[in-house]
């Protein structure tokens, strides 16, 4: 889908629509937005290939959860904050680097580097989040 095309401007019309009628919620009318959020990147995303949905669930799941994991806090967190960025970057890695025989018909997903370095930017900022059980009171 180009941004030029009447899909994408019937795509964006609906988008937008729902988008600012979730707005107006009282109740989880944010929750619905980034919902709404995720959902129609994804979508967007697919009208490229559909081989692309592996890698792309692949990130937003390695982020989300690392994320989760890294606020938490605990034992050895810089182990799982180098874990997971090395995560992160194992995908472009073997797309960039490996032998095209190794790949096996896999198509390069679009737009690698950049869901890359944008997953990476948000687990390295998790880090600074504290969980709220954590906080303590100043004298």
């Amino acid at each position: 889908m180009t941004f030029i095309s009447s899909t994408f401007a019937i795509f964006f019309a609906i988008f937008s629509a729902l988008y600012f009628i979730a707005a107006e919620l009282k109740k989880g009318g944010l929750k619905f937005q980034r919902l709404l959020l995720l959902t129609a990147s994804i979508i967007f995303y697919a009208f490229a290939d559909l081989r692309f949905l592996p890698f792309i669930f692949y990130a937003v799941a390695l982020s989300y959860f690392g994320g989760l994991s890294l606020r938490i806090g605990g034992r050895h967190r810089r182990i799982r904050l180098f874990a997971l960025v090395a995560a992160s970057l194992a995908p472009l890695l073997f797309f960039k680097y490996s032998p095209a025989e190794w790949r096996g018909g896999i198509v390069f997903p679009l737009g690698l580097s950049f869901f890359t370095f944008q997953s990476i930017s948000y687990i390295v900022d998790a880090t600074k989040i504290r969980s709220k059980r954590r906080v303590t009171s100043s004298p």
